[in-house]
């Protein structure tokens, strides 16, 4: 059973009854008593022994905890502990609003009996009456806010709720009666402390407390193990939009200046025809619109043709010194960022998908962006204008509360619409949901994150890319996360731990015998054969190819992310990303096979019966199960004098293989394949760190470079220091790096 399912297994088991203080067959180190407080005897002072009032007016009166917080904040200290892995229920009712924001919350690893670091979850009721969940931490004398959720229903709010928070060292989850209704894994620097309570805008009635301790096991399997991470991509969320003017050509530069590798922008279509860029369908927000045109009554971008936009000030809004910054075109956006920053478009009305594909094609940007959309026929249309453009599947829904089944949700939405990342709220990130989709062969960026905390947690739960309001604090996050060693140590255990780097394409079985046996996935590009054979130890069943699957042998399958345990799943989701089917088929000599076909080009009857054979089709074994014991990647023939290996400060470059060149969906996939990065040597590359293994070095500013010797030449005619512009080719789609030698 799988680390994952083992931990669901035991979270679920521990929902069951929650105040399990210690499973069968698992002792638990001596630590605080357990605490159940009905208030059915009045106690003396006016508080149960050991609770402490810091903040408000909390008494014990008609058999329950009585809390009026006015329009300030109230805190309760319950029990000193220290708690390390805890478990805290209760009821609430009674709630009467002292503000227009109420709000109640169950605080834990309060730090210094009350003077340090607190950590709260709970609910709040907005005047709108929907029903708020928050995750906040208080340093000094105000609150952060790590996450947050909420439900537009008719609930009245914390009222008449049971509550329960579970909290460990990198999770924390709130539970309202057997709903899991929130969760976080941003509690990165909780440690054992005080558990307590906190009002604040309201007065209302608590009764049935019960704190415990976590049961060893259903503690294990929610704590979170953060290790060091690869390197994320740092986009900047419409230019550098904390210093600028959202969505204009100044945030844009800006967003470049702070080393962003790409830029977000969204686009809209003018009434006109023109692709333009803003955020919101009208123009109210950011720019003079009431101003220039008083007596309109439309304030939607779509009815304003280009030169209408042309007279509105998109800048001032912001600050005096961006007065007159203009709305800028699509066309411009992309003449600002060729040759520096990836364009991350982002398209808001599903209907024009197509429009915006012929804007990229006009511009000779059709390998060189990232278009992403919440509507998925905006990616589909997208897709089908530019089959080679690179896109990103934007969601917020939270579908399930069980990472894994949402995760899995994510990446089917995704493949439909022919996307190549998951682009999620980050709030949704757990370790089970990044493990999953990756796993699933699928690219994870997160938005929108701009707190360093919350930004190096991230980047250590293993996302692929942040898109920020200040990309700076990625970028520099990356620099400091470059310097770390990469553990090798596997993550056997029931503690989820990020996963390591690893440096090879290649997969290797977790065990001798392969049948039933999960395998490592490392990045990188890898023969489909090799994840044929690798699926065919796995099932124990020959592998079969129809006609229609054509010369597997010339096909790559480009892995976005690590993997630590792929089984049949995931493989099967590799070869399906390259568009094959994979069918289960007992032949007519009784024998079960797994087929393999195109599908596109399967034919007719593709879809027989199990038991009957496919009529005259040539089929080819691949491979019988179990015949193997290790599966790596090809590597590429022995180069010829002419494009031998040129070593160039630590990185080892050589000729692109033909069958990786044939799986490059882009019009030039000429280039010099970066085959092996010595790490040592890594603080001596200068500008050219950048590169990553597996990347193809397609130009060096205007010079097209074909072999390993002609980039040697083309490098040579810079001096240290000197800006350059590398052209390549990373898992497939096309990148530009801005950078030095």
């Amino acid at each position: 059973m799988s680390r994952s399912r083992t931990a669901a297994l035991a979270i679920l088991l521990a929902s069951a009854n929650p105040m399990t203080v210690r499973s069968e067959g698992v002792e638990r180190p001596e630590g605080p008593r357990p605490i159940e407080e009905n208030f059915s005897a009045p106690p003396s002072g006016g508080l149960p022994e050991g609770w402490r009032a810091l903040a408000g007016e909390w008494r014990v009166v008609d058999a329950g905890l009585q809390v009026d917080a006015g329009a300030g904040e109230a805190r309760l200290l319950v029990s000193d502990g220290p708690w390390r892995a805890v478990s805290i229920s209760l009821r609430v009712h009674g709630v009467e609003s002292a503000a227009g924001d109420a709000r109640f919350a169950v605080a834990f690893g309060i730090e210094d009996g009350g003077r340090g670091r607190w950590h709260r979850v709970g609910v709040g009721q907005r005047p709108a009456r929907s029903t708020a969940f928050e995750y906040s931490v208080r340093d000094g004398d105000a609150w952060r806010v790590r996450g947050h959720g909420r439900r537009s229903d008719a609930r009245d709010g914390a009222n008449g709720s049971s509550l329960r928070v579970d909290a460990c060292p990198g999770r924390v989850r709130l539970w309202t009666g057997d709903e899991l209704v929130f969760e976080s894994a941003f509690a990165r620097d909780f440690q054992p402390g005080a558990v307590g309570l906190v009002a604040s805008g309201c007065r209302l009635v608590v009764d049935e407390v019960r704190v415990a301790a976590l049961a060893d096991d259903v503690a294990r399997a929610l704590a979170i193990d953060y290790g060091p991470v690869r390197r994320v991509r740092a986009i900047a969320h419409r230019g550098s939009s904390r210093r600028a003017p959202e969505n204009t050509l100044v945030a844009a530069r800006l967003g470049i200046e702070d080393g962003a590798d790409g830029v977000e922008f969204d686009v809209y279509r003018s009434a006109d025809g023109h692709i333009v860029l803003l955020h919101d369908e009208t123009l109210l927000r950011t720019t003079n619109f009431r101003e220039v045109f008083p007596d309109r009554e439309n304030a939607a971008l779509a009815s304003m043709t280009l030169d209408d936009l042309r007279r509105l000030d998109a800048g001032s809004w912001k600050a005096a010194e961006y007065r007159g910054e203009p709305i800028p075109t699509l066309a411009e956006m992309f003449d600002l960022l060729r040759g520096k920053a990836t364009p991350v478009v982002e398209i808001k009305p599903g209907e024009i998908g197509r429009d915006v594909a012929r804007a990229i094609r006009a511009a000779g940007m059709s390998g060189e962006v990232f278009v992403q959309s919440f509507a998925a026929q905006a990616i589909r249309d997208v897709r089908a204008e530019l089959p080679e453009a690179t896109t990103g599947f934007l969601t917020a829904d939270r579908f399930s509360a069980d990472a894994v089944v949402r995760a899995r949700e994510h990446v089917r939405v995704a493949r439909e619409v022919g996307a190549n990342a998951v682009v999620c709220d980050h709030q949704l990130v757990v370790p089970e949901y990044v493990d999953e989709v990756h796993r699933r062969a699928m690219g994870l960026w997160v938005w929108t994150v701009d707190d360093p905390f919350l930004i190096e947690t991230i980047v250590r739960l293993g996302v692929d890319g942040i898109i920020s309001n200040v990309p700076a604090e990625v970028v520099r996050l990356n620099a400091t996360l470059s310097q770390e060693p990469a553990s090798q140590e596997p993550a056997h255990d029931a503690t989820h731990r990020a996963s390591p780097a690893r440096p090879a394409a290649r997969i290797v079985p977790l065990d001798e015998r392969l049948r039933g046996k999960r395998v490592e996935v490392s990045r990188g590009n890898i023969p489909a054969t090799a994840i044929l054979e690798a699926l065919a130890g796995y099932s124990g069943l020959a592998i079969v190819l129809d006609a229609s699957a054509g010369n597997l042998s010339e096909r790559t399958v480009i892995v976005p992310s690590d993997v630590d345990d792929a089984d049949d799943v995931t493989l099967a989701a590799y070869l399906e990303g390259i568009g094959l089917t994979i069918t289960r088929r007992r032949l007519a000599s009784g024998e079960l096979v797994l087929e393999v076909s195109s599908a596109a080009g399967a034919g007719g009857d593709a879809g027989s019966p199990v038991g009957v054979e496919p009529k005259a089709r040539p089929i080819v074994v691949v491979g019988a199960g179990g015949a193997s014991t290790r599966v790596e990647r090809s590597r590429p023939s022995e180069p010829s004098e002419a494009s031998s290996n040129a070593v160039l400060a630590g990185i080892t470059f050589t000729a692109v293989p033909d069958a990786v060149a044939a799986q490059i969906a882009h019009e030039d996939p000429a280039g010099v394949l970066v085959d092996a990065i010595d790490g040592r040597d890594a603080t001596d590359r200068g500008g050219l760190r950048l590169l990553e293994r597996f990347d193809i070095v397609t130009r060096v500013d205007a010079r097209s470079v074909r072999t390993p010797r002609e980039l040697a030449d083309a490098l040579a005619g810079y001096s240290p220091g000197d800006e350059l512009t590398i052209r390549l080719l990373r898992r497939g789609a096309m990148r530009i790096l801005r950078t030095t030698r």
